[in-house]
């Protein structure tokens, strides 16, 4: 259960990516041993309902731009500024 009914669960983070740098987390275990998952919730203030929402609301955007980006991290919102890096870059 990951106490919210809509936004974007994060499944994974490249390493070298803007996401990471801007300290968004991959699914991780918790002491519990439960893992523990960020979602997104916002990008730009525009709501992320599902996972393709995440798309469009990127649509359009360039490299270098910076975005936005709330999520929900141990249960509270939380909103991180991220640049945006060519996949080119990452690979």
């Amino acid at each position: 259960e990951l106490g919210v009914e809509e936004g974007a669960v994060i499944r994974s983070v490249m390493p070298q990516g803007a996401a990471a740098q801007a300290g968004i987390s991959p699914p991780y275990r918790d002491r519990n041993g439960e893992i523990v998952f960020e979602v997104i919730l916002a990008i730009d203030g525009r709501r992320i309902r599902v996972r393709d929402d995440v798309a469009k609301a990127l649509d359009g955007r360039q490299p270098g731009e910076a975005v936005e980006v709330t999520l929900l991290r141990d249960g509270k919102p939380v909103t991180l500024s991220i640049t945006l890096q060519s996949l080119d870059r990452v690979n």
